[in-house]
């Protein structure tokens, strides 16, 4: 990493993001291949994707860039919509997002899969399960925002960074 910094190679990071400003209205921002999915409770389908740029999720997204002098290549896009009980808000980064328009047949299983994930095991299960069958292996973080009336934030599930780590550790040990 010292090297990196000494030889200013960048690093950028894209961003997705929402706040609810009036009970279901939300207001978000997204730059590069993280992006917000509203998804039908119902059926589990994709009513849209939301993204900072309409195009096909590639290896050269938007971006902001880790140094200064260096400009990323892209403007944060403003979102916004309205959630109800009929809707999901999913946060996601590139593999999901990438996956999710690449692989329209599979969405729905994917959706639902999803909302029956209940710990960091089922999680993690989750995404070996949906990289075998073509998400790429990268950062996959997935937030799923549901309405339920109330202005209180509600967090039924988080990992902690550490025991994330060590998981990822004691994976690659094993391949070793």
């Amino acid at each position: 990493m010292d090297n990196c910094l000494a030889e200013q190679k960048d690093a950028g990071a894209t961003i997705c993001g929402v706040e609810f400003k009036d009970e279901n209205k939300w207001q978000g921002y997204v730059l590069g291949d993280s992006c917000a999915v509203r998804v039908s409770r119902g059926d589990h389908s994709i009513i849209e994707i939301l993204a900072s740029e309409n195009k096909t999720f590639d290896n050269s997204p938007d971006y902001y860039d880790s140094f200064q002098q260096k400009k990323g290549r892209g403007i944060v896009k403003t979102i916004s919509g309205v959630i109800n009980t009929n809707e999901l808000l999913l946060l996601v980064t590139d593999p999901f997002a990438e996956f999710f328009q690449s692989h329209a047949e599979n969405s729905k299983e994917m959706v639902k899969q999803a909302l029956a994930i209940k710990d960091g095991n089922g999680y993690r299960d989750f995404v070996d399960e949906w990289r075998a069958k073509g998400l790429h292996n990268d950062d996959s973080t997935l937030c799923i925002v549901e309405y339920d009336a109330s202005s209180l934030l509600k967090v039924e599930y988080q990992m902690n960074i550490e025991e994330l780590i060590e998981a990822e550790k004691a994976k690659q040990n094993d391949v070793q």
